[in-house]
């Protein structure tokens, strides 16, 4: 008689164990990824988006199955892995390539992140290449005034800054600080970041007046956002120390230093 129970609690216990398998969909691994990626768990993010990839290529989904090649692509790129990154993201290039994927903003998301790969690499032609071709495509589904237009107007004056040919940066930044004034207003996190990229383009042009003004904005933008002895507020003091430093103020350049040491060490 136990015997008997045993086979069927084992048999029951089997059976609720094949449904949960059954039903486990790569939707659901997705999911999942996606949530560990948001929490910085990125281990567990890559093990869940490779799942999901699996089971999208085997359906044929082939538009989820990008999605997931592209956030491996970034999350190995983030960790300076960039022959892992570049195993990702060009086979996701070269799927879209060989299926002739319509222009989409998963396309766009390839090619912005092959940008940003290159341009870690130091393989700045190629990357300028990618970042426009994910702008053009932006631009075109989302029009010039969206966040993600931006990004990209962003990501090329970066390029641009790291050729050394600040005027070029200067014009990209200024596009895309202008969207993100419209959308976030002057105060905004991501207002912040053109403001600090602004400031280091007028500084490669050695336009320090200029510079130092943007460098002031992401100071006070940040000090909203995390206050005057945070970490992350420490690096927008050491910009305003170096800048001053090359200004030949070095008073007001020791001063901006002592704070980012005393924020750092908070």
């Amino acid at each position: 008689m136990t015997r008997a129970v045993f086979f069927v609690l084992f048999f029951c216990s089997c059976s609720i164990s094949s449904v949960a398998q059954n039903e486990w969909s790569p939707d659901k691994s997705f999911e999942i990824a996606e949530n560990f990626r948001k929490k910085a768990k990125t281990d567990s993010a890559v093990f869940y988006y490779s799942q999901a990839a699996e089971s999208f290529e085997r359906s044929g989904e082939i538009g989820k199955w990008l999605d997931c090649y592209n956030q491996l692509g970034i999350i190995y790129t983030r960790q300076d892995s960039y022959v892992q990154a570049k195993k990702y993201l060009e086979a996701a290039l070269a799927t879209l390539q060989k299926r002739n994927v319509p222009a989409n903003l998963t396309a766009a998301t390839t090619f912005i992140s092959l940008g940003v790969l290159y341009a870690a690499e130091k393989k700045y032609t190629l990357s300028i290449q990618y970042h426009f071709q994910s702008l053009a495509i932006r631009r075109g589904i989302l029009g010039e005034n969206a966040a993600d237009v931006a990004t990209s107007y962003g990501n090329i004056g970066n390029v641009y800054l790291a050729m050394n040919q600040a005027d070029s940066a200067v014009f990209f930044h200024q596009k895309a600080r202008a969207i993100r004034e419209k959308l976030f207003g002057e105060k905004g996190g991501e207002v912040m970041q053109s403001y600090t990229h602004h400031g280091h383009s007028y500084k490669a042009q050695k336009n320090y007046p200029i510079a130092l003004s943007f460098y002031e904005k992401a100071l006070a933008n940040k000090i909203l956002q995390r206050g005057e002895a945070h970490k992350e507020t420490a690096r927008f003091y050491t910009n305003l120390s170096e800048l001053y430093y090359l200004m030949g103020k070095t008073e007001r350049g020791a001063y901006y230093k002592s704070l980012s040491e005393k924020a750092i060490n908070e």
